[in-house]
């Protein structure tokens, strides 16, 4: 689902929602035995001006959560020894498919037409990469240049 909405002044509110749920088509392949769909999300929200200092110019603030699975179990088997008849045992594990953490970016951008092209410039700030509760957040700068051939 995605929705823009005009703010006046030349800004505007920008909106991006996803959900999913797959139902996979083999369910139980030997060694990993999936016991429900996989539900996954992942969305942006973000404002967005244009004309701010200059012409065509555009500023925006967008946080972002890319695609996760928000719940999913599946059961793992795995061979732990044999019967004096010589079958084997199979040990099982229930394991959780939605990750420990949510990752969420961050980010401020600016782009202006220069040389005939666009210079970007942006900020980003990502808290919890991977997906991962204990990945540390990171940080970056991103400058370009567009130019025409």
């Amino acid at each position: 689902m995605t929705a823009q909405l005009e703010l006046g002044l030349g800004w505007q509110g920008l909106a991006a929602l996803f959900a999913g749920l797959t139902e996979p088509a083999a369910r139980d392949s030997g060694w990993l035995r999936l016991d429900a769909p996989l539900v996954s999300s992942s969305f942006s929200l973000g404002l967005v001006a244009t004309d701010v200092w200059r012409s065509r110019d555009q500023l925006g603030l967008v946080l972002h959560q890319p695609l996760r699975v928000e719940y999913g179990r599946a059961t793992l088997r795995r061979p732990v020894g044999r019967t004096p008849a010589r079958q084997l045992l199979l040990a099982t594990h229930p394991v959780s498919l939605s990750p420990s953490g949510r990752t969420l970016e961050l980010g401020l951008g600016y782009a202006m037409p220069l040389l005939g092209g666009r210079l970007h410039a942006a900020v980003r700030l990502r808290h919890e990469p991977g997906h991962r509760e204990t990945a540390a957040s990171w940080h970056g700068f991103q400058l370009g240049l567009e130019l025409p051939w």
